[in-house]
């Protein structure tokens, strides 16, 4: 074993321990804690006798020092640490200080000349002691140096303002107008919560409290927002945003891409379409006096539940309808939902044909009698005109509302509008309707690619929607 030689990860030290009566007379040093700068054992080694032989020195000194106050170990200790020996002269103390002033000026000068002989050869030409001075005085250099060297500023990050990339994003998705007002309103929802408009300041931690404040917040309604909104509402548009800017060299990483939200399975209670019992509490209800209300909701009462029932269409493409969108073609009576009378969500226009019972009722000279406009809105109250108009949702969601009250359907496991739509898939399938017809009906997607090609045509619709059994109501 190699006396003092200690090693600290995989580097070798010089440690040796300062015996505790000989510390006073050495500056109060405990030990020496020197590093060899090496990681070899044998050159470590190598090192070892010249820092023995330099320490020795110091502690002879030291204990002749202590041997001329008598043995004295206080004698050493600065001032405020000799209290305990009020007898000691001034004289005596302005002696020791005077001493240990001498050996740091001994050392200084021992220094100067191992610098001055480590300057003048290389380390391949130095004893171990020499070359580990000459790496602690280069390294001491190169500190120096970059010290005094002026660093080069750090250009701010611009800051990219989370509103206008949105509406970029949007524009260059093309984005439905009403798609693109619900993201934005959520967009300004997150600003408001972080206090600025900075995408580029957003961090992993922020959107993981705008999600828990989402989560934690209440709604119009007075309820809780559910998870399921939460994750596709909000967090997918912020992700998608930010996406986006990534694609333009704007942003580095996508901090939302990180962030979870938990969608609790739910229960399956019930199937998602009404029963024959529901539906023909509905459409009873549909006949039946409206009063209280314009004459737009009168005639969305009435007609739009008929209308989602025969076509299985979505609550806002029947709410939307025009009269220039009713007409007949070839002899067959169709309704035109379009992207042009406000959203469609395969943003894809189709022409569905009118069941028998809806023109015997009929709604054709309903919406026809009068001009080409809304059927189910007043076009005169509608303050932004265009694909972005909220007063189609504003029917669906208040006919919603009527089903609940007036019809009774208080369910909370099927969807007061959007049951008609699971219902009319039912009835096609037990009336032997061709899926891909369904389909077409319906405005759902191609199931394969086999079925982007050719088309369904209006005929073959119309005869399989003859098909369909009639509601019976009392």
């Amino acid at each position: 074993m190699c006396t003092h030689l200690s090693k600290r990860g995989a580097t070798y030290y010089f440690r040796r321990v300062v015996p505790e009566e000989l510390r006073p007379f050495l500056d109060g040093r405990r030990e020496w804690m020197i590093s060899l700068r090496t990681k070899d054992r044998a050159d470590a080694k190598l090192a070892i006798p010249p820092l023995t032989m330099s320490t020795d020195a110091e502690m002879v000194a030291a204990r002749k020092a202590l041997a001329e106050h008598g043995g004295d170990a206080g004698a050493g200790k600065p001032a405020e640490s000799r209290s305990r020996f009020p007898g000691m002269s001034s004289a005596l103390s302005a002696r020791l200080a005077q001493e240990r002033a001498d050996r740091r000026e001994a050392r200084q000068r021992l220094r100067e000349q191992m610098e001055e002989t480590a300057g003048a050869f290389s380390t391949s030409e130095l004893d171990p002691v020499h070359a580990i001075l000459k790496d602690i005085m280069r390294e001491r250099e190169e500190e120096r140096q970059q010290a005094s060297t002026p660093k080069e500023a750090v250009p701010a990050q611009p800051a990219l303002p989370l509103i206008e990339l949105f509406d970029a994003y949007a524009i260059e998705q093309g984005m439905k107008a009403v798609t693109a007002n619900e993201w934005r309103g959520n967009m300004r929802a997150l600003v408001r919560y972080l206090g600025h408009d900075d995408a580029a300041r957003i961090t992993v931690e922020d959107i993981d409290g705008w999600r828990d404040f989402l989560l934690a917040e209440k709604t119009k309604r007075g309820g809780p927002r559910s998870a399921r909104t939460v994750k596709d509402k909000y967090i997918s548009a912020l992700r998608s945003t930010l996406n986006y800017a990534i694609s333009k060299r704007k942003l580095a990483q996508n901090v939302a891409a990180m962030v979870d939200v938990r969608v609790p399975r739910k229960a399956k209670l019930r199937e998602r379409d009404f029963t024959a019992d529901e539906a023909k509490t509905i459409l009873s209800e549909t006949m039946k006096e409206q009063d209280g209300v314009s004459v737009f909701m009168q005639r969305a009462r009435r007609w739009i539940p008929w209308l989602c029932a025969y076509t299985g269409a979505r609550v806002n493409e029947i709410s939307q309808l025009r009269g220039s969108d009713v007409a007949e073609l070839d002899g067959i009576w169709t309704i035109r939902i379009t992207p042009e009378a406000g959203t469609v969500k395969s943003g894809q226009a189709r022409t569905v044909p009118l069941h028998p019972h809806l023109i015997e009722q009929g709604f054709p000279g309903v919406a026809t009698g009068g001009d080409s406009g809304p059927l189910f809105y007043d076009p005169g109250r509608v303050r932004k005109p265009g694909p972005g108009n909220r007063h189609v949702k504003k029917v669906g969601e208040l006919l919603a509302g009527w089903v609940r009250d007036a019809a009774g359907i208080t369910d909370p496991n099927v969807q007061p509008n959007h049951g008609w739509r699971h219902l009319f898939k039912t009835r096609a399938g037990d009336a032997g309707m061709p899926e891909r017809v369904a389909d077409a009906i319906q405005g759902h997607a191609p199931r394969s690619v086999g079925q982007t090609y050719g088309r369904v045509s209006l005929q073959a619709m119309n005869d399989a929607m003859a098909k369909l059994p009639r509601f019976v109501i009392d």
